[in-house]
């Protein structure tokens, strides 16, 4: 009975820790929107109280970006946000890449229908932005109806921490654990696991043990990092867990995006973007492709970081993608 009722305290307490944690998390994606909206309302009521000046907010962002740690895509953004949602109160359940993708509904009712639906159910931003397609293309077949102009959107694949596939050494047809990074382990007691060539293995506690592999390949190669240095916008070097006390310090280039040269102000502004994120962080979520590099021997990746909590596995699940965000942020191209 003892036992019993410490389990169930120790499993509300877990409640209301994940309750409290999963708070701080809308908590700051909350403020983050809301300082783009006060930003938006500065330049708003700025370009209002200089309407007689004739031109003058015609290149009035472009004169900002210069001088600001923010694109001028990103500004004009945050301007649409104030002139969209003129009361601040209703920022704070969503996030800013929420709010990105429903700025492009025009038709305001479907807007605000999107946006409690989102809220409700706990959407995450690409679940929203598949929602806003499907809403669009139900009344119009092109799926451009109502829309602006979309930002463009990366094919990506989250992967699975820890979890390895086995290889045959060609030499000794003995069954090696294929780390990434052209490397490859061995440990005595593989043989007790009962697996064979293309099965896979996870790692907890520093212990192998048999897994059923992810359906999809690609959500292999997944490690915990930590940030070493930032270059620019779209490459770092981070010291990668590979397990058993194991690391690997390696330079990565974000797959699918270019940003801008780093003697660019455009540039500048995109690694500091990349160092808000990522500096100061325990570790982030970064996953590569098997031994896939650039032409300058770089590792591309996709890299995923917390907004609150520590738990590896939902950072994998559920991070902030940020590749992406530097697309939606206008601090790059596709690449």
């Amino acid at each position: 009975m003892k036992e019993s009722l410490t389990q169930s305290n120790i499993s509300q307490l877990a409640a209301n820790i994940n309750k409290e944690l999963k708070k701080m998390e809308l908590d700051l994606k909350g403020r983050i929107t809301v300082g783009y909206w006060r930003v938006g309302r500065w330049i708003a009521r700025d370009i209002l109280k200089n309407k007689d000046r004739a031109g003058y907010g015609a290149h009035l962002y472009e004169q900002l970006a210069r001088k600001v740690s923010a694109s001028q895509r990103t500004l004009e953004r945050s301007v649409q946000l104030y002139r969209s949602y003129p009361i601040a109160s209703r920022l704070t359940q969503l996030g800013w890449s929420h709010f990105l993708h429903l700025m492009a509904v025009k038709d305001e009712k479907q807007r605000r229908q999107l946006e409690h639906q989102a809220v409700v159910n706990g959407w995450g931003a690409y679940e929203l932005k598949d929602r806003i397609k499907a809403a669009a293309a139900a009344g119009d077949p092109d799926g451009k109806k109502g829309t602006e102009e979309e930002i463009p959107q990366l094919t990506f694949v989250r992967g699975q921490v820890n979890t390895f596939a086995l290889v045959e050494d060609e030499g000794e047809k003995d069954l090696l654990v294929d780390l990434g990074f052209r490397l490859h382990w061995g440990f005595a007691q593989i043989k007790s696991l009962r697996v064979k060539k293309d099965d896979c293995v996870k790692v907890r506690n520093d212990r192998f043990s048999k897994t059923a592999c992810p359906p999809n390949r690609e959500q292999l190669f997944t490690y915990k990092a930590q940030v070493r240095k930032i270059i620019d916008g779209d490459t770092l070097i981070a010291r990668v867990h590979l397990n058993f006390r194991m690391f690997i310090t390696q330079k990565f280039r974000l797959r699918g995006i270019d940003c801008p040269e780093i003697g660019t102000p455009e540039g500048k502004r995109a690694k500091r973007f990349v160092e808000e994120r990522l500096k100061g962080l325990d570790f982030f979520v970064i996953k590569t492709r098997k031994d896939t590099t650039d032409k300058y021997e770089r590792y591309l990746a996709d890299v995923f970081y917390p907004s609150g909590g520590s738990d590896i596995d939902k950072i994998a699940r559920e991070g902030n993608y940020l590749n992406q965000e530097l697309l939606d942020a206008g601090l790059a191209r596709v690449w």
